[in-house]
C-alpha cells in the first residue's frame, strides 16, 4: 500500500539529530544527507497474506514510517510489525492481531465474528456471492 504520495518528504525532521561543531567559536554547521531510501520507503506499507486451507489465513506487514519514528535508535525491537492470524469456524471467525509500536510492548487484538443467519437459522442459506450470481447472471 502507498499513503502521502503527494508529499515527497514526509520524514520528521529531529532537531536533535542535528550537530553542530562548536569548538571556540559560535560558528555550527550541520551535515546534511538526503536519506534517499528513508524518504522513499516511507510511503509504503507491505504486507503479504497467506490461506492455509479453507479455514486459517495468516497474514505480516511492515510499516516503515512507524518503525522509523516510533522505535527507539538503540533498540528498535518489532516496531513497524504486524501479523494476523483468523481462523473460521462454520458459523464463527475468531481473529488475533499484534501490532508492535513501540519496544515497551505491543498492541494485541483478539475477535469474534459471528454469523447470526447460520447461528439461528433465519435468512437464506446462500451466500452473498450466491445469491448475487442467481439475481444478475
Amino acid at each position: 500500500m502507498a499513503h502521502h504520495l503527494h508529499t515527497w518528504d514526509i520524514r520528521y525532521d529531529n532537531p536533535a539529530d542535528a550537530s553542530d561543531n562548536q569548538l571556540l567559536f559560535a560558528d555550527t554547521t550541520t551535515e546534511t544527507k538526503t536519506y534517499f531510501a528513508d524518504k522513499l520507503f516511507r510511503h509504503f506499507v507491505f504486507a503479504v497474506a497467506i490461506n492455509l486451507g479453507k479455514r486459517i489465513e495468516i497474514s505480516a506487514g511492515y510499516n516503515h514510517m512507524r518503525r522509523a519514528e516510533l522505535a527507539i535508535t538503540e533498540k528498535k525491537g518489532m516496531s513497524g510489525f504486524r501479523m494476523v492470524q483468523v481462523c473460521t469456524l462454520n458459523k464463527f471467525a475468531l481473529h488475533f492481531s499484534q501490532s508492535h509500536y513501540h519496544i515497551a510492548g505491543a498492541y494485541t487484538e483478539m475477535g469474534l465474528s459471528i454469523q447470526l443467519n447460520q447461528l439461528i437459522g433465519s435468512g437464506s442459506k446462500l451466500s452473498w456471492a450466491e445469491r448475487y450470481a442467481n439475481q444478475y447472471h
